[in-house]
């Protein structure tokens, strides 16, 4: 898990030290969005594969299939980007997160499940934490969300 991670650190390491060096606070919000979104995704991540164990299909004695690791930390990185850059940073990013996504099925590492599963944990932290930290509590709207036998029963809240 800690090899998928190193641009998510490189890019907390330069921020923090960009902070550093200039005072300009904006680098520090950015590598402690990074940090806090790249650390709470992998933390879901590793625990939903220690308990589901799902087997991959290149490797069927590899019980470490879902969620997919690399697409959680790619979308993790592209939705900081997209959120705390220029637009088209975060469209050069979710780009490059679609392309590790389906390089992941390609070379047959998982299935499409995995990397839906991995690229929605990733985003979802990336954004969450970005919202949860700009907006006001009022602004705040929240979706949750329940299995249910003939599929899943979604509730949106938002505060009046």
């Amino acid at each position: 898990m800690g090899g998928q991670l190193w641009i998510n650190a490189t890019y907390v390491g330069i921020n923090y030290g960009l902070n550093l060096l200039t005072e300009n606070k904006i680098y520090k919000k950015r590598s402690v969005h990074m940090l806090k979104s790249s650390l709470y995704a992998a933390t879901w991540t590793q625990l939903l594969k220690d308990v589901v164990r799902e087997p991959r299909p290149n490797n069927p004695n590899s019980l470490k299939s879902f969620p997919s690791g690399h697409a959680t930390h790619a979308f993790a990185f592209a939705s900081v980007i997209a959120t705390e850059h220029k637009w088209y940073w975060g469209v050069a990013a979710y780009s490059l997160a679609s392309l590790v996504a389906i390089s992941r099925v390609n070379d047959n590492a998982h299935r499409l499940h995995d990397v839906i599963a991995g690229a929605t944990i990733g985003m979802s932290y990336g954004l969450g934490v970005y919202f949860l930290e700009n907006k006001s509590p009022n602004e705040i709207k929240k979706i949750s969300w329940t299995p249910t036998s003939d599929g899943i029963y979604i509730n949106y809240f938002t505060k009046l």
